[in-house]
């Protein structure tokens, strides 16, 4: 986990953990999962649903692909994911 996250926890009085890969996969699946079934859920009260969500989704990924790629170098994180 990240430094802030394990700020945030020991704020709290949480104990900081780390997720194994195979766990990291699982919360990430279950994640996405959980993301589609909202999705259509929402798509059936409202069609639009069904298009405006992968647009505005693709819309926001290209705003940060081009901010990253505008970016000057000096600016970047070495660790820049």
């Amino acid at each position: 986990m990240t430094d802030p996250t394990t700020r945030l926890l020991e704020t709290f009085s949480l104990p900081s953990f780390d997720f194994t890969p195979e766990e990291a996969r699982l919360v990430k699946g279950a994640g996405v999962t959980a993301a589609l079934v909202l999705w259509f859920a929402a798509a059936l009260i409202d069609a639009w649903f069904l298009l405006a969500v992968p647009v505005l989704a693709g819309l926001c990924a290209a705003a940060i692909w081009r901010l990253r790629r505008d970016r000057p170098e000096a600016d970047a994180p070495e660790d820049d994911w």
